[in-house]
């Protein structure tokens, strides 16, 4: 490493077609997702060099900083979370938010290598044998299709960053920062996940002029985007890309707005909300952001996989179902459930009813009119209000103590005029206090996690806002919740 060179007899990649869906037809080639398996001492090296990366990138403040794909306690929720607590704040102050999907075309695979390092050495100041290790590591990699026992002659790869590699994804979000300053550049919002690109603005429907400013604005800031993937050697998928249109059901109703973008030669109209559209990140969203559609969907999930797990019921033992259940349907109940703040009882009931039947399972319950709350502490899982609860305060503690994405840290205040305390170890009870913001009548408000969060916290005894291992908090905090049940 310290000579600039990756061993060439690592670059060498086999590659085995994995169909995407099991009931896609085997014999059309857009249905398979090439899966890339890389020698097991490639990745232990570039878990050394990533390590390194990271600790550059961090100490030097030089990531995107609404870039949330492969990032430390960055994800999809803290992404989703971040903007939906923008889109509530403008839905309250009446406003129509505009909401585009960008999509892009096999993004990983059409990175130039030259573009790249030269961005590695002027934007992120990689320089010397580090910057000639990237270069070799790009340099001269080669993979084979393996089909059963049959493998191809090996190919060259020219271009893209190696797949299945861990270096591979953040070299990407490395290569696509100059996107945030496009969308701001145009007063748009971005919150990015990787190749998933969210860019939101909102107008006043009672300002028509404000309306074509925005439009404009979008078009040519897409217009640029278009232009910077171009000369990137990278491709939107215009036909792919969706235009939401968010806001109170009675201001879209009594407005009616035409709204529709410019993407090259493709005129883009708003996309109906259902089926598979309107998703970011696996979340399914809806026009108020009410969260039924996210809703429908996992209860649905969970139904499909309780029906299966039931005929195979009587082979499982209690503790093979509690495994089952925490894999299949706790996992699904938990994906960004911070969403579900303050969410109505009605779509709660739906959430409670898909894990009370998981309890139900692992017990062999059959009274619908038996007390759970038992069984929840004896397979210590928690119930869906106490479940957000707890992911809520989890993301404080995070904002609390600094390692939370900084666009969290943004969103709420703490009780200390010296910024120094916050980034103290050691916190009196006061200071880990946070500020609560004025409590609206209107419940899109109340779901804010600017809103929902310090309240949360707040209600914390202070013993447990003192802690500052993470571990230990987490352990804590569910004991209090189950104390509390």
């Amino acid at each position: 490493m310290m000579q600039g060179e990756f061993p060439s007899e690592l670059k060498k990649a086999v590659v085995k077609p994995t169909l995407k869906k099991k009931d896609a037809d085997p014999d059309c080639l857009k249905n398979y997702r090439p899966v890339s398996n890389l020698p097991v001492v490639s990745k232990l090296l570039e878990r050394i060099v990533l390590d390194q990366l990271n600790s550059h990138l961090q100490t030097n403040n030089l990531h995107c900083p609404v870039q949330s794909g492969y990032r430390p306690n960055h994800s999809c929720e803290t992404l989703l979370v971040r903007m939906t607590d923008d889109i509530f704040r403008e839905i309250h102050a009446d406003n129509i938010v505009i909401v585009v999907l960008l999509d892009l075309s096999a993004a990983f695979d059409t990175i130039d290598h030259k573009r790249l390092l030269k961005k590695l050495e002027n934007d992120f100041g990689i320089t010397g044998s580090a910057l000639n290790w990237f270069k070799s590591y790009l340099k001269d990699r080669s993979f084979g299709v393996k089909i059963d026992v049959s493998i191809s002659n090996l190919l060259c790869l020219l271009f893209g960053v190696p797949q299945g590699s861990l270096l591979g994804p953040i070299l990407f979000i490395l290569y696509i920062k100059q996107l945030q300053k496009i969308a701001e550049k145009y007063g748009l919002s971005i919150q990015l996940y990787a190749d998933d690109s969210q860019l939101y603005i909102s107008f006043h429907p009672m300002r028509p002029t404000e309306l074509c400013d925005i439009t404009a604005r979008i078009n040519n800031c897409l217009s640029e985007i278009k232009s910077w993937m171009i000369e990137n050697f990278m491709k939107l998928n215009e036909s792919k890309t969706e235009l939401l249109v968010m806001g109170k059901p009675l201001v879209l109703k009594k407005h009616n707005l035409e709204v529709k973008i410019q993407f090259g030669d493709t005129t883009i109209t708003p996309t109906i909300c259902k089926g598979d559209s309107w998703k970011s990140l696996g979340v399914p969203l809806d026009a108020s952001l009410n969260m039924e559609r996210q809703v429908n969907n996992v209860k649905q999930k969970c139904s499909w996989d309780m029906t299966n797990l039931r005929t195979i019921r009587r082979y499982l033992d209690e503790k093979v179902k509690l495994m089952l259940i925490k894999q299949l349907i706790i996992s699904k109940l938990d994906y960004c459930n911070a969403l579900y703040m303050n969410l109505t009882k009605t779509r709660l009931r739906k959430l409670k009813s898909a894990l009370n039947t998981g309890v139900r399972f692992i017990y062999d319950i059959t009274d619908m009119n038996v007390d759970l709350t038992p069984y929840y502490k004896k397979a210590h899982i928690l119930p869906i209000e106490q479940r957000i609860f707890f992911k809520v305060c989890l993301l404080c503690f995070k904002v609390v103590n600094g390692v939370a994405p900084v666009y969290l840290q943004e969103l709420v205040t703490m009780n200390s005029n010296d910024p120094t305390l916050r980034e103290s170890r050691l916190r009196p009870a006061d200071v880990v206090q946070m500020k609560l913001p004025k409590i609206s009548k209107l419940k899109a408000t109340n779901r804010r996690f600017s809103n929902y969060a310090p309240e949360a916290w707040n209600s914390l005894p202070s013993r447990l806002r003192k802690f500052d291992n993470i571990s230990i908090f987490k352990g804590q905090l569910k004991i209090f919740l189950f104390e509390h049940l």
